[in-house]
Protein backbone atom coordinates (compact mmCIF):
# COMPACT_ATOMS: atom_id res chain seq x y z
CA UNK A 1 0.00 0.00 0.00
CA UNK A 2 1.03 3.37 -0.89
CA UNK A 3 0.00 6.22 0.66
CA UNK A 4 0.62 9.86 0.20
CA UNK A 5 -0.82 13.05 0.39
CA UNK A 6 -4.05 14.04 -1.78
CA UNK A 7 -3.82 16.38 -4.39
CA UNK A 8 -7.30 16.87 -4.94
CA UNK A 9 -8.38 18.10 -1.30
CA UNK A 10 -10.94 15.66 -0.44
CA UNK A 11 -9.26 14.18 1.77
CA UNK A 12 -6.18 14.45 3.26
CA UNK A 13 -4.80 10.96 2.22
CA UNK A 14 -4.29 8.95 -1.38
CA UNK A 15 -3.98 5.45 -1.18
CA UNK A 16 -2.61 3.02 -3.59
CA UNK A 17 -2.38 -1.19 -3.76
CA UNK A 18 -0.95 -2.69 -6.47
CA UNK A 19 -1.44 -6.89 -6.65
CA UNK A 20 0.05 -9.72 -9.19
CA UNK A 21 -2.40 -12.56 -10.15
CA UNK A 22 -0.33 -15.63 -11.42
CA UNK A 23 3.46 -16.37 -11.95
CA UNK A 24 5.34 -13.20 -12.27
CA UNK A 25 8.25 -14.51 -14.09
CA UNK A 26 10.76 -12.80 -11.67
CA UNK A 27 13.99 -13.63 -11.81
CA UNK A 28 16.07 -14.98 -9.05
CA UNK A 29 17.78 -11.68 -8.23
CA UNK A 30 14.12 -9.83 -9.27
CA UNK A 31 11.99 -11.19 -6.73
CA UNK A 32 15.15 -10.67 -4.00
CA UNK A 33 15.01 -6.85 -4.95
CA UNK A 34 11.46 -6.99 -4.32
CA UNK A 35 11.77 -8.54 -1.04
CA UNK A 36 14.60 -6.60 0.52
CA UNK A 37 12.79 -3.36 -0.91
CA UNK A 38 9.31 -4.05 0.72
CA UNK A 39 9.41 -7.22 3.43
CA UNK A 40 11.69 -4.89 6.04
CA UNK A 41 11.19 -6.82 9.25
CA UNK A 42 11.00 -4.21 11.48
CA UNK A 43 7.86 -2.81 9.24
CA UNK A 44 10.32 0.41 7.94
CA UNK A 45 10.36 1.31 4.16
CA UNK A 46 13.80 1.55 2.83
CA UNK A 47 15.23 3.29 -0.24
CA UNK A 48 18.09 1.16 -1.12
CA UNK A 49 17.34 -2.58 -1.16
CA UNK A 50 20.48 -4.50 0.99
CA UNK A 51 23.85 -5.43 -0.51
CA UNK A 52 23.65 -9.01 -1.49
Amino acid sequence: MLLTPSAGGHREWDTTVVAVSGNPELTDEELRTYQGRFNAPDGTVRDDPPAG
